[in-house]
């Protein structure tokens, strides 16, 4: 099913956690809805006070849409402060704009203007910004990937010169050898590159 509901506990942590999971669930063109449990409480520790049926109704009635979830979430926090809408306006942005599905974004953008009282054409010029954004990273990524792989290639290649050389000498190259010279040379080389960053 591309249907998922996030069960996650009333309590302030809770609720940070669904936020940080539902872009990974999102990028992968799934349909997210979000249910928050009455504070105190667990999924375990629900479930067992309630039949299978109260369950399932309680997740009917209190589910919600991801971005109504996220917005309504994060205007509370803001208040009227004019800085903090515009950060949270800037994350609403970045969780649509990780949506594949060009239909199912646009349909997001309208209802994300109404309620955040916006333009819909900004917001669409700023989705467009961060798809542009992201798509040049995964595209300098691969090109990356591509250039290590062909360095791989030769060093596979002059790894295997190196262990018959060794083979000679009477030196015998154990099997993860050529593993640990990949893991090193990764960590050398590209030590300083972030592999995943957060945008607030």
């Amino acid at each position: 099913s591309e249907n998922i509901t996030l069960l996650y506990d009333g309590d302030p942590a809770g609720i940070k956690a669904a936020l940080r999971g539902i872009d990974l669930l999102l990028e992968d063109g799934m349909n997210v809805k979000v249910v928050l449990l009455p504070e105190g409480e667990d999924p375990d520790s629900f479930a067992r006070r309630q039949n299978a049926e109260q369950f399932n109704r309680f997740i009917a009635d209190h589910e919600v849409d991801f971005i109504r979830f996220k917005t309504q979430l994060l205007l509370e926090e803001t208040g009227d402060d004019p800085v903090k809408r515009a950060g949270l306006i800037s994350n609403v942005v970045e969780s649509i704009a990780l949506i594949p599905n060009s239909i199912t974004r646009s349909v997001y953008i309208q209802e994300c203007a109404q309620m955040l009282q916006m333009q819909e054409r900004v917001l669409i010029a700023e989705t467009n910004r961060i798809r542009r954004r992201n798509y040049d990273r995964k595209k300098e990524l691969k090109q990356r990937e591509e250039t290590v792989s062909e360095a791989g290639t030769k060093n596979e290649s002059a790894s295997s010169v190196n262990q018959e050389q060794k083979q000679r000498k009477g030196v015998v190259a154990g099997p993860y050898d050529r593993y640990e010279r990949e893991v090193i040379r990764y960590v050398i080389r590209y030590g300083n590159t972030p592999i995943y960053r957060k945008y607030e």
